[in-house]
């Protein structure tokens, strides 16, 4: 439903660098959905589609032809290639939303870059390219989503709470494996002078 920068300086929040936006990957898709046939209700299965459909943006694109609503051959092909469009140019204007606000939020020098989240994953390619300067690390989602999923099993809704808790996991994740690093080679460096 957002987007947020998480600024620390020397293993503390920095408030005053850290900001949040409304940005979030619902503003696409509610974009295509007032642009298009897609019912409102259908706002979750939507994001969803749209998300899979990735940079794969075409009318043949089966996630894509999942959204249309038509049952005539000729109209779904019409409203395929009108879904297809919509998509494309709601990804840019999107893109074009959130490269603005990070030109004004991201700190100039940076040590670290994590980036984590579905929105930032669907525009993967915009960010690699625009922070290609900083090489940010990505939550991809693989080992420690499967860490946090053994964490959170036994939870009602513990599938849809991991997806919840990734960003913060992953950004956990990320500090306490630094800190144990430097633990590590702080411990290492004392052993050794003594």
């Amino acid at each position: 439903r957002n987007t947020s920068l998480i600024t620390f300086d020397r293993g503390a929040l920095s408030p005053k660098e850290s900001q949040t936006t409304e940005l979030g990957f619902i503003r696409l898709v509610e974009n295509v959905i007032n642009r298009t046939s897609i019912a409102q209700s259908n706002i979750e299965d939507t994001a969803k589609r749209i998300f899979l459909v990735g940079q794969d943006i075409t009318p043949s694109n089966e996630q894509l032809r999942l959204l249309v609503r038509s049952l005539n051959g000729e109209n779904f092909s019409s409203e395929a290639e009108q879904i297809a469009e919509v998509v494309k140019n709601s990804r840019k204007e999107y893109w074009n939303l959130v490269e603005d606000w990070l030109q004004s939020a991201m700190p100039k020098e940076l040590d670290e870059l994590i980036v984590a989240g579905g929105g930032a994953h669907y525009l993967q390619a915009e960010i690699d390219q625009y922070l290609s300067w900083a090489e940010p690390s990505w939550n991809d989602g693989s080992s420690s989503s499967q860490d946090l999923k053994s964490l959170l099993k036994g939870f009602p809704s513990s599938s849809t709470l991991s997806v919840r808790f990734r960003d913060v996991y992953a950004l956990h994740s990320g500090m306490y494996g630094k800190l144990s690093q430097e633990g590590n080679h702080t411990s290492n460096s004392s052993s050794a002078k003594r």
